[in-house]
Parts: structure tokens; sequence; C-alpha cells
């Protein structure tokens, strides 16, 4: 298991006795499943090979005093996040509702002024078609009656 030394202020609190009758030191781990839990051992405890008389005890409370008051920063650091991150979720979600409305306000202007172009394009497409028939009437009335320079004195007269 490996360790760092680490100073403990457990006010009025004292340390074990290890086997060997010396005072005990506090070190923390650094491994990977207990990675900053601190324990008692030996003064002479350097390695998980080497624990001197093989004295270890998990120290009791998680956190020292400065352990527990950064966790208390630190939850009301997560706290002030969440409630900024539910701030800024909700400023979104207002913003999105105001594009969205406003694309629909657009979608439906838009669609008023397509109508306005279709009813102006059937119109001139209307029109086309009478000026159209009209030409090809005028077409199959010329093409009906010959213009010869006396029957058309004739008829300008009769009329």
């Amino acid at each position: 298991m490996e360790h760092s030394e680490g100073e403990l202020s457990d006010s009025g609190s004292s340390y074990p006795i290890c086997k060997c009758g010396s005072k005990t030191v506090v070190k923390t781990t650094s491994t990977t499943k207990n990675h900053g839990k601190r324990f008692y051992a030996c003064v002479n405890y350097v390695n998980e090979t080497n624990r001197g008389c093989n004295f270890f005890k998990w120290v009791e409370s998680d956190f020292c005093v400065c352990g527990d008051r950064l966790m208390s920063m630190l939850l009301a650091w997560q706290h002030d996040l969440k409630s900024e991150r539910a701030m800024e979720v909700l400023k979104c979600k207002i913003e999105l509702a105001e594009y969205k409305s406003k694309i629909e306000v657009d979608a439906a202007n838009f669609a008023l002024k397509l109508e306005r172009v279709e009813n102006k394009y059937r119109s001139m497409q209307l029109k086309f078609r009478v000026a159209l028939a009209c030409c090809w009437c005028l077409v199959a009335v010329l093409l009906c009656f010959p213009f010869s320079n006396g029957l058309a004195s004739n008829l300008m007269l009769s009329s």
C-alpha cells in the first residue's frame, strides 16, 4: 500500500500505541482502492513490504477538521454550480422558446407571402391563357378570310 505521511490535528485525540510500544503516525494511502484514506501505522512503517512491527489501524473519522471544512466548501460549491447550471438551462430554454416562436411567426408570414405569389401567378396564368385564346381566334379569323383588296374594301364598306 503506497502512502504518505500526513499531519493529523485531532484536537485532543491521542494516537494509538503500536505493538512495539512506539507512538504511531498517521499516513495516507495513495492506492486506487483507498486513495486518500488515512491510517495509523508504526513509526517504523515504510511500505507494504516493510511494515515495521506490522501495526495498522484505519483512522476513525474519514476527514480531519481541514478535510471537513474542505468537504463543506466543495459541497457548497457543487450546490452553487448546480444552481448556476439550472439557471443557464432555464435561460437557454427561454431563448429556445423565443427563437421557436419567432421562427413560427416567420414561417406563417412566409406562407402568407407564398400564397399571395401563387395567387398572383394563377391570375397571370389565367390572363395569359385568355390572351393566347384571343390571339388564336384572331389568327383563325385572319386565316378564314383571305385579304384581297376588293374583298377587304367590300367588308369594310358593308359594316
